[in-house]
């Protein structure tokens, strides 16, 4: 049997929007918004990325003239900086474990703060600015002036630690102990995670909670139920923006101060920095691409469910 709708005197029936015309302005806006990161790519970046691919397969030869050319080496570079620099690869090790290490501690840090700050307690706008003011003056000469003074890094007695050294070995170990040892700088590095987390705490429905509150469920309970599930999306942001954040840091990661050493260097190594500065991207890709992998299974969009 089939069912009709008769209008009422005076009420207007709209047309149920096609399914395709949801997607299609969602890409509308994925495009408006992309196109001057596409535009600004292109015109300033796209060309030096190019030409560091091409230096990273040759070789800087001077000439009898006082001139340069670029000698085609193939994948040379690559080879020496995997299996004869003696650094490269423990650096890499290095910047990947200890970005793995202070990664939860961030985001439990400014989760926690975000949480504290939704509760409307009194001096909540002074702790956000005060959260947000190293991201303000935090750049590499300030903190290159604190680190130099001595100032910023935490103390932490190794016996403290010593329990975790028996567990996980020396390697692992020290990480960890040179993470309490920066642990100043890890919450330093906290402020944009923290209003970000802030934005996605006030973007979830008071419904969501009342339902939870009238099915009895404990504070626990809702925050694993209903707030970790809305706040997902703003988690995989995080994510991202503190790891790329983490390898794209010249005081705390030794890779980059590597291959900038190797590039200024007096030999003016450029075709083997320029090769180890693309393994390191391609490294930071494919942990990228895990993490948007894992993603589409565990992050929860709202809109489209």
């Amino acid at each position: 049997m089939r069912a009709t709708l008769r209008a009422m005197p005076g009420m207007k029936l709209r047309a149920a929007r096609p399914k395709g015309a949801l997607h299609r302005r969602r890409v509308l806006e994925l495009a408006f918004f992309i196109t001057p990161w596409i535009i600004g790519f292109v015109a300033f970046q796209a060309y030096p990325l190019l030409q560091s691919l091409q230096i990273s397969v040759s070789t800087l030869k001077f000439t009898s003239k006082g001139g340069v050319s670029w000698l085609w080496v193939g994948l040379a570079n690559y080879s020496n900086a995997l299996f004869v620099d003696a650094h490269f690869v423990p650096y890499l090790v290095q910047a990947i474990v200890s970005t793995f290490i202070e990664m939860p501690l961030i985001l439990v840090f400014a989760l926690t703060a975000a949480i504290m700050m939704k509760q409307g307690l009194w001096g909540t706008t002074f702790f956000r600015g005060l959260f947000f003011l190293p991201v303000v003056i935090g750049s590499s000469a300030v903190m290159a002036q604190l680190l130099g003074a001595g100032g910023v890094p935490v103390i932490v007695q190794g016996s403290f630690l010593e329990p975790i050294f028996h567990v996980v070995g020396p390697t692992i170990g020290n990480d960890i102990l040179g993470v309490f040892q920066d642990m100043s700088l890890v919450l330093w590095r906290s402020g944009v995670q923290v209003l970000l987390f802030l934005a996605g705490l006030f973007g979830i429905s008071p419904t969501y909670y009342e339902v939870a509150r009238i099915d009895g469920a404990s504070a626990w309970q809702t925050f694993l139920k209903v707030t970790l599930p809305c706040l997902s999306p703003m988690v995989l942001l995080v994510t991202v923006y503190t790891l790329v954040d983490s390898f794209t840091n010249p005081l705390t990661n030794p890779v980059l101060g590597y291959i900038q050493s190797q590039g200024l260097s007096g030999s003016l190594n450029l075709g083997l920095a320029g090769a180890m500065g693309w393994m390191y991207f391609v490294v930071i890709f494919i942990i990228l691409a895990g993490i948007f992998k894992y993603a589409q299974t565990h992050v929860y969009y709202a809109g489209e469910r």
